[in-house]
C-alpha cells in the first residue's frame, strides 16, 4: 500500500510540475511577444532628419552611435545601422546608426613652397588632398613650388581646407634663355 501511495504522490508532482511548467513558458512568451517579429528598414543613404519624422512610432528607436566623413555621402545621410536591414528582430528594438559628418574633415596643409612639383603632389597626397591646377610664374628656380592656392585664395603651411580640396600649384619657371646662362657661366671662368 505504501507503494502505491508513492507513486501517486509522485504523478501527482510530475502532473503538477509540467502544468506549472507548462503556464510559465506561455506567460513568458506573451510577456516577450517571442512570435511578434518586424523587419528593420533600410536606413542607409537617408538623411537623419528624414528618418527622425518616420520614425515617431513605437515599433523602432533610432539612436545615433558615431559620425564619419564620408565623401560618397551628402552631408547628415546615414551610413551604417545596426542592426542590418531586413534583419526581422521584436518591437521596440533600438536601431543604431553611424552619420556622415554634418561638416568636412579639416586638414593642415603640409609646406609646399620650394619643393618640386612632384615632392608637392605626394606631400599633398599624404594629407588626402588633391592636386588642382598647375600654372607657371616667372621664377628664378624652375620646377618648384612658388606659391599654393585654394580656391584662388593663397595659403600657407599649417592652414586648414577641407579634406579631399583640390590645391591649386604655381610653378617657378626661369624666364632666361638656356643660352645665356651658358654664356654667363663661361664668362666668370
Amino acid at each position: 500500500m505504501n507503494v502505491k501511495k508513492l507513486v501517486l504522490q509522485l504523478t501527482l508532482m510530475l502532473v503538477v510540475l509540467v502544468v506549472i511548467l507548462n503556464l510559465t513558458m506561455m506567460a513568458l512568451k506573451r510577456y516577450t511577444k517571442s512570435d511578434e517579429y518586424v523587419k528593420v528598414p533600410l536606413l542607409i543613404g537617408k538623411q537623419f532628419s528624414e528618418i527622425q519624422s518616420e520614425m515617431q512610432t513605437d515599433v523602432f528607436k533610432v539612436v545615433v552611435s558615431d559620425s564619419v566623413f564620408n565623401n560618397q555621402y551628402t552631408k547628415g545621410t546615414v551610413v551604417d545601422q545596426i542592426p542590418p536591414a531586413e534583419l526581422e528582430v521584436k518591437s521596440g528594438r533600438t536601431i543604431y546608426v553611424t552619420l556622415n559628418a554634418l561638416s568636412s574633415q579639416l586638414v593642415s596643409l603640409p609646406e609646399l613652397k620650394d619643393i618640386s612639383t612632384s615632392q608637392a603632389s605626394s606631400a599633398l597626397l599624404s594629407k588626402g588632398l588633391k592636386v588642382g591646377s598647375i600654372s607657371h610664374a616667372p621664377s628664378q628656380y624652375d620646377g618648384f613650388v612658388i606659391r599654393f592656392t585654394y580656391k584662388s585664395v593663397t595659403k600657407k603651411k599649417g592652414d586648414k581646407v577641407p579634406k579631399g580640396a583640390a590645391i591649386d600649384l604655381v610653378i617657378g619657371k626661369s624666364s632666361m634663355p638656356v643660352d645665356s646662362l651658358s654664356n654667363d657661366s663661361n664668362a666668370h671662368e
